[in-house]
């Protein structure tokens, strides 16, 4: 494996799951998993995670942000790793940005939405 994206590790210790994104890729990251002894990596599931830091991983299940098709739609979706279920929890009302944690209770969802981009351009004069 060639490096990765934000490792978490699993309840168990046996895992550690991360995200890689292909060089030059604005967004969307296949999620891995890997044993903690550092051996048998594998693709989770193929639907790419939104940006490489949107997930989280609480006992058995996999949190995630995901782009629906090219609809520019995005939502929060869980994917149980027992049963390989995965299914939508709610759409996004803005694009999220880096960040991504779910509550131990896996009540709550928190994570970071773009609402605007503003920049200022800044001069200064060097002495």
């Amino acid at each position: 494996f060639g490096g990765g994206y934000r490792p978490i590790a699993s309840a168990n210790g046996r895992f550690v799951y991360y995200t890689v994104r292909a060089a030059g890729a604005s967004h969307g990251a296949p999620l891995f998993r890997v044993g903690a002894d550092g051996g048998g990596e594998e693709e989770v599931f193929d639907t790419p995670v939104f940006h490489p830091e949107n997930f989280d991983v609480v006992g058995n299940e996999i949190y995630y942000a995901t782009a629906i098709g090219d609809t520019g739609v995005k939502a929060v979706r869980v994917f149980d790793l027992l049963t390989g279920e995965d299914r939508e929890l709610a759409l996004m009302g803005e694009t999220p940005n880096f960040g991504f944690s779910v509550s131990p209770a896996r009540d709550a969802v928190l994570f970071t939405q773009v609402d605007s981009h503003e920049c200022d351009l800044v001069m200064f004069e060097v002495p």
